[in-house]
């Protein structure tokens, strides 16, 4: 009996290298393998989509970074670099140093994130007799769903004045009448990232990319400013170019 338990031991532990033997030769193929990898440049608009009496646009820009695992999927990774902007002129305030002046404020953010998405391209699905259209216009439509990491900081202002209200990732250092100083630990928060795009291909190599990507954030200081509404969301809306290899 022990002679048996030895053997099925000593086959399951030759499965296991075996199989982590296999996996791991699928993870170097998939990652260096040069085949299938493409970099995008972007730049586009940020639109902030909560609580403010007046939301205005704002400008962000990112890299990013993709791995092609099959003609349905494609693994990503998003830096993204952006501002955020807008006014409130009604409604409760959070203003615990009692800075506000009355007659409304604004708020700007400037925020990091890295995103890691996986995306799928929609026009796969689409019927056969279908693909003539799409292939005459080179097209590959995408839906995107991950996860993100953001550092940001945020500041609320006087509307007229332009004095400091508030600010979530800063630091008064000589009490709160002087000019508050940025935070050298900036606030991090999570991020779920959802949202379409189109990429239309220019030739092998290159490709013009059209997103539009929501980020619903784990939390409610974007704007440096909590309600007792749903945590805040940002739309950003970008253009730019995919290189492949």
């Amino acid at each position: 009996m022990l002679k048996y338990f030895n053997f099925l031991f000593i086959i399951l532990c030759n499965n296991s290298v075996t199989f982590s033997q296999s996996q791991d030769n699928n993870l170097q193929k998939f990652f260096f393998e040069k085949k299938g990898w493409e970099i995008s440049v972007s730049t586009g608009l940020t639109y902030f989509d909560t609580k403010t009496d007046e939301n205005f646009q704002s400008t962000s820009r990112s890299l990013s970074i993709q791995k092609k695992i099959n003609e349905n999927y494609v693994f990503s990774s998003k830096v993204i670099f952006g501002k955020l902007k807008g006014i409130r002129y009604s409604g409760n305030r959070h203003d615990p140093y009692e800075l506000y002046e009355g007659a409304g404020e604004f708020f700007n953010t400037d925020f990091e994130q890295i995103d890691f998405m996986i995306s799928r391209n929609l026009l796969n699905l689409v019927k056969s007799q279908d693909q003539i259209l799409i292939s005459k216009f080179d097209l590959e439509f995408y839906y995107s769903i991950g996860i993100g990491i953001a550092k940001f900081y945020s500041m609320r202002y006087n509307l007229q004045s332009k004095n400091p209200i508030y600010g979530y990732g800063y630091v008064y250092s000589e009490g709160y009448s002087s000019m508050p100083e940025l935070n050298t630990s900036l606030p991090v928060t999570g991020a779920i990232v959802y949202g379409p795009s189109i990429n239309l291909k220019l030739n092998n190599n290159i490709k013009i990319v059209f997103s539009s990507i929501i980020r619903y954030m784990d939390t409610k200081y974007l704007d440096a400013y909590a309600s007792s509404s749903d945590k805040d969301n940002f739309r950003t809306i970008s253009t730019g170019f995919l290189f492949s290899f």
